[in-house]
């Protein structure tokens, strides 16, 4: 009787990753192969493999069942956009994918202040405050025809003694 070596694995999935720097080279956490009981074929494409934490490759080779298996691409040098690397073992594949995060925004969604009247001449009158939203990163601020408090300014008065 013949034994037909099984050499199509499991399924497996590796966890792609999302909001990574831009030309940074990304590795995926490993998977382990298993499902199969011969050696299986491992190829990739739109990258590199390693097998248990050897070098990292783009020939063509070989896995065995408990095998750890990890992928390694360099990030796309533009903002918000996904790259690849597909591995297949022994006609089985996933798709590792990498997205660059997107690019910083400094200005903030629409805000207005409330107009205030009827305010005695001379006197230092403040504004309502506002939320800013809208941005990811820090962004600059300016006032024209007036100043912004400091912290100390925007803390409430004491009373004198």
């Amino acid at each position: 009787m013949t034994v037909i070596a099984d050499t199509i694995p499991d399924p497996f999935t590796f966890l792609d990753q999302t909001n990574v720097p831009l030309s940074t080279t990304i590795t995926s956490v490993p998977i382990t192969v298993s499902g199969i009981d011969a050696r299986s074929p491992v190829s990739v494409s739109g990258g590199k493999y390693s097998r248990n934490g050897g070098s990292l490759r783009r020939k063509n080779g070989y896995v065995y069942n408990g095998d750890s298996v990890r992928v390694q691409r360099t990030s796309s040098a533009n903002y918000s956009t996904t790259t690849n690397v597909v591995l297949s073992i022994g006609g089985v594949s996933d798709t590792f994918s990498v997205t660059t995060l997107a690019p910083t925004d400094t200005t903030p969604d629409p805000f207005s202040f409330t107009d205030q009247t009827g305010v005695a001449l001379n006197t230092q009158v403040t504004s309502n405050a506002i939320t800013v939203s809208g941005i990811n990163a820090p962004a600059t601020i300016s006032v024209s025809g007036g100043s912004i408090p400091s912290a100390a300014a925007r803390s409430p008065p004491r009373r004198a003694r």
